[in-house]
């Protein structure tokens, strides 16, 4: 499904890159206090993606048939700016709302903002005698606290058509743990 989806929409990438790997001990130098015997894994997540495809939608019932949401707006002009951001994403004065029509801008005819995110996971495990230890972990979500911006608003005439008033995802996030293992 996922293949297909992306087929039709090209220019769409989509990256998963997960790692787990050791840290030398010679490389602990920051964990000093951690490097009691071996056994660091550390781990990491990057996720990015490009912008995905959006459909300019047109306000209220255009075509008189009794339901909203289901048109699409009037292209009259051209939807690109050169330096988008939050408060403009996209040219709101190349579009209308269609009279006794369904709208012609065509589906998918923008991109959202692009996404991309970091996770880091740090272990380490403690021996505690025959058959037992501790682990120690470490887990930072979002470790560099991008920034990743939520869609803007796609509805012809809505009060924030055209800008981008929330965010797609959590500031950075910081959990510690503890696990006995016998």
């Amino acid at each position: 499904a996922l293949a297909s989806a992306l087929r039709d929409h090209p220019g769409t990438t989509l990256e998963f890159i997960p790692a787990v790997g050791e840290i030398p001990p010679e490389r602990m130098d920051l964990m000093a206090d951690m490097s009691l015997g071996a056994n660091r894994p550390l781990n990491w997540n990057l996720l990015a993606r490009s912008g995905q495809p959006m459909t300019i939608q047109a306000n209220g019932d255009p075509a008189n048939i009794g339901f909203n949401g289901y048109a699409q707006a009037d292209l009259i002009g051209d939807p690109n700016v050169s330096d988008p951001n939050p408060e403009r994403w996209f040219n709101t004065d190349a579009f209308a709302n269609p009279v006794n029509d369904f709208g012609d801008s065509g589906r998918s005819l923008l991109r959202t903002p692009g996404y991309w995110m970091v996770d880091l996971g740090l272990q380490k495990n403690v021996p505690i005698g025959a058959g037992r230890s501790l682990q120690l972990r470490l887990d930072v979500f979002n470790v560099f606290n991008h920034i990743n911006d939520d869609p803007p608003a796609v509805v012809f005439g809505a009060a924030n058509f055209g800008r981008i008033t929330g965010l797609w995802s959590a500031p950075r996030q910081v959990e510690f743990g503890a696990r006995f293992i016998f």
